[in-house]
């Protein structure tokens, strides 16, 4: 599982992201229980001190011809069935967590509550850091008998807080953020556009024209929260970019060789749909 060569990948001082997740899905695991999430935890309670419950994500497969949709998530239980839920075990500072559920395993970095917090690159922290984890996961899943990690889908995103930096102070100057992406600054001079909310997804292809998944793009306009030292909020975009699609080829090496195909997607297409008074904001240095 060598690492990727990012040399020819754009490179920012100060870029906006504040979230990246990397993922694979698999076979639900059905021993995979309230219990046996018990004694994970334990594995990883020395790194990884807090726990929360949410509930389990939906099982999501990208096929070719088929438009992505969310599913409305429906679940009829039998009587006496209980719902595992999905645990999130979080560092003490909160910048990173790992989310397990019976057919899930997610490595997320995070810097909502501290934006001083350095993005750490995706191949000297992130891809490294998720390949240690899930190797983790994957002996524990072997040691209990818990079943075979059967990899079908795996998933890359990147979330982004746009902040004006001097470039832009409104919504409707999207287009001077979003040159490509942008539909327009207002239906007339006294109308401006005042909130967007755009979704877009593109196919991934392999070398040999073979479907591989979908690139996601999803850009709102938003506000930013007050705090002591800004009480006035900001106007900002929110811009997430998710790769999602098949393994490219077997076990863990063929999740690495997805979502190392799925990050030059993310980073090159972040690059293409901003603009150049952005990357000089951000300190484009590649």
């Amino acid at each position: 599982m060598a690492a990727p060569r990012s040399a020819h990948h754009p490179r920012f001082e100060r870029p906006p992201v504040v979230e990246v997740a990397l993922g694979a899905q698999f076979k639900p695991l059905s021993p995979l229980g309230i219990p046996q999430l018990g004694l994970l935890w334990g594995h990883f309670r020395d790194r990884f001190p807090k726990v929360e419950h949410q509930p389990p994500l939906p099982h999501e497969i990208e096929r070719r011809g088929v438009r992505f949709q969310r599913p409305i998530d429906i679940r009829v239980l039998e009587p006496n069935a209980v719902l595992v839920p999905r645990l999130w075990m979080i560092r003490e500072s909160g910048t990173e967590l790992l989310q397990v559920q019976q057919d899930r395993f997610v490595r997320n970095w995070r810097r909502y509550q501290d934006g001083g917090v350095r993005y750490p690159e995706y191949v000297e922290h992130l891809r490294p850091k998720f390949i240690e984890d899930m190797d983790e996961f994957r002996a524990f899943v072997e040691a209990e008998h818990l079943g075979e990690l059967a990899f079908d889908q795996c998933d890359l995103t990147y979330v982004n807080h746009i902040e004006p930096s001097g470039v832009w102070e409104s919504h409707a100057e999207v287009a001077k953020v979003f040159p490509g992406l942008a539909p327009g600054g207002g239906v007339s001079p006294r109308r401006p556009l005042d909130a967007i909310g755009v979704r877009t997804q593109y196919e991934l292809v392999g070398e040999s024209g073979n479907f591989v998944g979908r690139l996601h793009i999803q850009l709102d306009s938003a506000t930013t929260s007050p705090v002591a030292e800004r009480p006035e909020p900001l106007p900002l975009f929110v811009l997430q970019l998710t790769a999602r699609g098949s393994p490219i080829g077997q076990g863990l090496d063929g999740v690495m060789a997805f979502l190392d195909f799925g990050h030059d997607a993310i980073v090159t297409t972040f690059a293409n749909i901003t603009s150049d008074a952005m990357h000089r904001a951000w300190g484009r240095t590649a």
